[in-house]
């Protein structure tokens, strides 16, 4: 039984690869710039088609990875008329996709800041460039992963926990992944 669950999610993690390597080249993106590793993408995946969940918010797998490529295509201010067509395409494709697109850009910004918070005593993660290629951030987002599912955190809750400071949920993240050597 083991065996099945390990395969079933090697299966989805190579969905999740080939779908993105398929829509980077089809939206005509260098894919070299794109071109992160393989475990970091894929946790992103996970964590936010999990907190889509808890929100009981429907998005396919194809259209998640088409916002976020779109997101990262913004954020490293890649070529404007390809990522502009493709914000078109998906404004037309995804319900409510301006309200979509800014809870990912700040759910993104603050793993980010969680990261930063975390390995302070070790590195500065001052892009996403080097947020996306650094050795363990695969380890904050499950770890992050993981307390958003304890405490039932969805992307609306996730996208302003920065903002919410009377709850306090980003110290408690900070301290949870102290705590459990998501480090």
């Amino acid at each position: 039984m083991n065996k099945i669950d390990k395969f079933k999610e090697f299966k989805k993690k190579y969905q999740y690869i080939s779908k993105h390597n398929k829509f980077v080249k089809k939206c005509g993106f260098d894919s070299t710039i794109l071109d992160i590793k393989v475990i970091p993408i894929v946790t992103i995946y996970k964590f936010f088609k999990n907190l889509l969940i808890r929100d009981n918010t429907q998005l396919s797998d194809d259209n998640l990875i088409l916002l976020i490529i779109y997101i990262l295509a913004h954020k490293f201010k890649l070529d404007f008329k390809k990522t502009n067509l493709l914000h078109d395409n998906l404004e037309h494709e995804i319900p409510d996709f301006k309200i979509l697109k800014k809870r990912f850009s700040l759910s993104l910004d603050n793993l980010l800041i969680i990261s930063n918070i975390v390995y302070k005593d070790i590195d500065v993660i001052n892009n996403f460039d080097k947020f996306l290629n650094f050795v363990d951030i695969y380890k904050i987002i499950d770890g992050v992963n993981l307390f958003s599912t304890e405490h039932n955190i969805g992307l609306k809750e996730f996208s302003f926990i920065i903002y919410n400071k009377k709850e306090n949920v980003l110290k408690n993240i900070i301290e949870y992944l102290k705590i459990n050597n998501f480090k």
